[in-house]
């Protein structure tokens, strides 16, 4: 059993041994099974990036062509299309997408646009006297540049065309690529140029006067008839040639500075010189330069206008020896006249002074009549306002009373008795005109009587913070972003912090109504000394503070479209407003006024150079 047992355990050993080799090899071949499929992966993966980062370029690619206001296609050796852009198929083929041309050639939409308008005969011309440029490529197997015209839908256009052989990756010509430029109002601008030109020049030849351009250097580049005739020479002998050979030497330095000095914001300068006639001599010319800049402000050319002043230069002479004499004669007789001249000359002193004098107590006069028609006209308005305060308090004080009890009546209504949905919007309609008199009647109450001040020490900031948060509603509503710029100096002050609240959510509210959405509210505060050079302000020339006064400056500013002039002085009026009908009681400034004056201080409303309306409120510290 132990000799069977080692015969088959050495037979296996055997075997194992034998079979080694094919085992080594079939691991090998797994082994190369692996990497192969790996490799096999890998490629697939990279074929899959390939195509998706073509994809992307023929995306990119795509977009730009389409997004280029240029006309851009290729066809193939056909003349069929293989590609076409956004612009050539609404410009020129009138084509429903960027596939209908595939395959197609452009004759195709020209007989379909015909066919379309029978009796149009210009409604698509395009091409029909145009060189067939697709053949001259293909034959020249050179890039070339054409001018193709004709109508489209009935409209003149002018195409500036490059088209070029389309080669495939192994150097083989499989058709063409072009691009086309509308060009239709260049070349209307280039033909009206030359008819300008051509006017331009049919004018300047038939001018009497010297008309002549030259460059910077002074060669001359045009010079009329009239110049031509002057010197005695034909255009061939003149242009070309520098002007300054035709002006004495002894005066081109002159000439030559003069037109020097001239820039984009000094184009002309005039001035007269000598110049050497055909026959030798000299005679004198009077030149207007005007100087010509390109868009970068670089000088080009200039151009000049010249006339024959040779007479009037001579009678110049004469007047100047006349002249001459002349003031011999005036000496003596100015030393005659010296004497009698000093006495008058006192005379004229006494009487200026005396008219000075005059002049001095007028100005004086009218500096008072002007002071009593401003202290009349504010004896009326107090008078007024006193007037419409006691009628207002009437007012309010008879009406009170019957709006709460028909207030009362309308709430009992609403909770006591059922109502269709019609009959409740007409009482709750009733509620919301009842609550706006009564808002009114209060109004007029706190316009009329002037309570007591209660003044404390306060932080004015503090009270500025309180009013933000009350109308932070409003802001919100409108997305209107508050900005807060307030002085780090001492901001203690003895006032009645719910009055001036009061105030300032007037003037906030006001600002919020007048602010377009998302528009932006400044609240500013600074505290500074008056001094002299404030005298010329509304505050201290008012009489209500003095020079050392220390006084804190609150500002409150929106970005509205303002108030307008003939409305802002009348906007501390009772029942003024500019709000639309049924915004606002008119009343709010007015109160507003009264707490402020009330207080020791002034407001002043105006419009911003900027934009929108700026408040100003002054208080003494």
């Amino acid at each position: 059993m132990r000799k069977a047992e080692k015969d088959f355990m050495s037979n296996r050993k055997k075997t194992e041994k034998q079979r080694q080799p094919e085992i080594q090899r079939l691991l090998a071949r797994i082994s190369e099974l692996e990497r192969i499929e790996t490799e096999q992966k890998l490629t697939a993966e990279a074929l899959k990036e390939s195509e998706r980062r073509y994809q992307e370029l023929y995306r990119m690619v795509r977009l730009m062509c389409d997004n280029v206001p240029d006309l851009i296609w290729a066809k193939n050796l056909d003349k069929h299309f293989m590609f076409v852009n956004s612009a050539i198929c609404e410009k020129l083929l009138n084509a429903a997408d960027k596939e209908e041309p595939i395959g197609k050639t452009d004759m195709f939409f020209a007989e379909r646009e015909r066919k379309l308008h029978p009796g149009d005969t210009n409604w698509h011309t395009f091409g029909e006297i145009c060189r067939d440029s697709d053949s001259i490529v293909m034959k020249s197997r050179q890039a070339d540049r054409f001018d193709e015209f004709g109508n489209i839908k009935g409209s003149f256009l002018r195409l500036d065309v490059y088209k070029a052989p389309f080669w495939d990756e192994n150097g083989t010509m499989i058709g063409t690529v072009g691009c086309g430029r509308d060009v239709t109002r260049e070349r209307e601008i280039e033909d009206e140029l030359r008819r300008s030109e051509k006017r331009y020049r049919a004018i300047v030849e038939t001018q009497t006067e010297l008309i002549c351009r030259f460059l910077p250097d002074g060669t001359l580049t045009f010079v009329n008839e009239a110049y031509c005739r002057y010197f005695g020479r034909q255009p061939q002998d003149l242009v070309g040639q520098n002007f300054l050979d035709l002006i004495p030497e002894e005066e081109r330095d002159f000439v030559h500075k003069k037109f020097k000095t001239l820039t984009p914001d000094n184009q002309t300068t005039t001035y007269e010189h000598r110049a050497i006639t055909a026959e030798g001599g000299s005679r004198w010319m009077r030149w207007v330069d005007q100087a010509i800049f390109n868009d970068q402000r670089k000088l080009v050319e200039f151009q000049s206008v010249g006339w024959d002043i040779t007479e009037r230069k001579e009678i110049e002479e004469e007047l100047r020896i006349a002249e001459i004499n002349l003031q011999e004669q005036v000496k003596d007789r100015t030393a005659e006249l010296s004497l009698k001249n000093e006495q008058l000359l006192k005379e004229i002193a006494i009487r200026r002074n005396a008219e000075q004098e005059l002049q001095n107590a007028f100005t004086r006069l009218q500096q008072a009549h002007e002071e009593l028609k401003t202290a009349q006209l504010q004896i009326i308005r107090a008078a007024k306002m006193e007037s419409v305060g006691m009628l207002a308090a009437g007012v309010a004080h008879e009406v009170k009373n019957p709006l709460a009890t028909i207030l009362m009546g309308i709430d009992y209504l609403t909770t006591a008795v059922s109502w269709d949905e019609r009959t409740g919007s007409v009482l709750e309609s009733m509620e919301d005109a009842v609550t706006r008199a009564d808002s009114i009647i209060r109004g007029l109450l706190d316009y009329s009587v002037v309570s007591d001040i209660v003044s404390e020490e306060c932080s004015i900031h503090d009270i500025i913070a309180k009013s933000i948060n009350l109308v932070k509603h409003e802001l919100d509503k409108k997305n209107i972003r508050l900005v807060k710029d307030l002085s780090r100096d001492g901001h203690l002050i003895r006032l009645d912090a719910e009055k001036i609240c009061q105030v300032f959510v007037n003037l906030m509210l006001n600002a919020i109504h007048a602010t377009p959405d998302e528009g932006t509210i400044t609240v500013t505060t600074h505290v500074q000394m008056i001094t002299e050079r404030d005298t010329s302000k509304s505050y201290v020339a008012g009489g209500k503070f003095e020079i050392g006064d220390r006084v804190i400056i609150v500002e409150i500013a929106d970005t509205g479209h303002g108030i307008p002039d003939d409305q802002l002085v009348k906007v501390f009026d009772p029942f003024f407003t500019v709000n639309p009908s049924g915004k606002g009681t008119g009343l709010g400034l007015t109160v507003t006024k009264n707490i402020i004056e009330s207080h020791g201080g002034i407001i002043d409303i105006t419009n911003r150079k900027e934009g929108g309306v700026s408040s100003i409120i002054v208080l003494k510290m």
